[in-house]
């Protein structure tokens, strides 16, 4: 019988859990958008600044690959007839 109410507590225990720390993340990101604060008043420099602007965009380039890649390597992963060649020359491609 305990174990019939186990696995639902449980989930909502994580669940109750996982929604309190999310609110309590958006409180910090309001909190800090509330005091504005600018990278300028953190004494980053405008060099600074165009550096930090040019490895976002060299990280948001690198996540757009890595959702290609993956969906490229998640067709080859169900398509039935996928040959071990096939598979090698995507591989390669990918680590290059």
């Amino acid at each position: 019988m305990q174990k019939r109410y186990a696995i639902p507590a449980l989930f909502l225990l994580i669940f109750t859990a996982s929604v309190g720390l999310l609110a309590r993340a958006q409180k910090t990101e309001e909190a800090i958008e509330d005091r504005g604060i600018t990278l300028t008043d953190l004494g980053v420099t405008e060099e600074q600044k165009a550096q930090l602007k040019a490895l976002w965009e060299l990280k948001r380039q690198k996540q757009i690959q890595a959702v290609k890649n993956l969906r490229v390597l998640n067709r080859l992963a169900k398509a039935p007839m996928a040959s071990a060649e096939a598979i090698k020359e995507i591989l390669e491609k990918i680590n290059q």
